[in-house]
């Protein structure tokens, strides 16, 4: 797992798309944490971008984390 010091180094623009897989690497929890942090409003919702395709938007996910 990354430390938040790479977080703030990362080389994502704030207007990436991230899927689940790769921003689990940045979150200091597991996959069912995330969608629990979703459903009850502490983690931003992920857009759909395809039929098969969520990812957040970085940008909301650096908000999120106060960085």
């Amino acid at each position: 797992m990354l430390d938040k010091s790479t977080i703030l180094t990362s080389s994502l623009r704030k207007d990436s798309w991230i899927e689940q897989g790769d921003l689990l690497r940045y979150l200091p929890f597991n996959r069912t944490e995330l969608w629990a942090e979703v459903k009850a409003g502490r983690f931003p919702s992920p857009y759909t971008l395809g039929p098969n395709t969520t990812a957040w938007q970085w940008g909301e996910v650096l908000a999120k984390l106060g960085k």
